[in-house]
């Protein structure tokens, strides 16, 4: 359904996220313009797995690039 999609996406990837690694969202995003890959010690942490982008804890570092996007 690529073709029925109306609005921008953000895709994320984590460097150490199993659900959705890197290679798959690379092949994901070749239709859409805004890709992120994160690396977990660019923001002081060891490990943030596929939900962790969510943690408080990133609310000044991850979450403002994120709502960036959301709020263009």
């Amino acid at each position: 359904f690529f073709n029925d999609i109306q609005c921008s996406i953000l895709a994320i990837s984590i460097q150490n996220d199993f659900y959705a690694p890197k290679e798959a969202v690379d092949w994901f995003v070749l239709k859409y313009i805004k890709r992120i890959h994160i690396i977990p010690s660019n923001y002081s942490s060891k490990s943030i797995g596929h939900f962790g982008i969510f943690r408080e804890k990133f609310s000044t570092t991850i979450w403002p690039s994120i709502l960036e996007f959301i709020n263009t």
